[in-house]
């Protein structure tokens, strides 16, 4: 199972529908809406059974106004990888960052 961890989402404007992805952006399933601010100690999420075995996965976020961002995140080749994001930043020029600990 994949896991993402969310501690944190500054920038666009709440609330934020959280997607998996394949890594061409296609068969997206929404597995999260996210309101801010998040609890300190962040949210874990699971993400859909069906990418437990993808070595990238897109992440794509599109917040209340319809700014929409995809992110490819490696998914690495162990066994099964959990992601641990500090912090996921969406900026108003439509950019997002995510930080991930792996």
């Amino acid at each position: 199972m994949l896991i993402l961890q969310i501690n944190g989402i500054t920038g666009g404007t709440s609330p934020y529908n959280l997607y998996a992805c394949d890594a061409y952006g296609n068969q997206c399933v929404i597995f999260a809406t996210l309101t801010t601010p998040l609890p300190s100690s962040g949210v874990t999420l699971n993400i859909p059974s069906q990418f437990n075995h993808v070595p990238v996965l897109g992440l794509k976020v599109i917040d209340n106004n319809g700014c929409e961002q995809f992110i490819l995140l490696n998914c690495g080749e162990d066994k099964g990888k959990i992601y641990q994001s500090g912090e996921v930043f969406l900026f108003m020029d439509g950019n997002i960052y995510i930080f991930e600990d792996q």
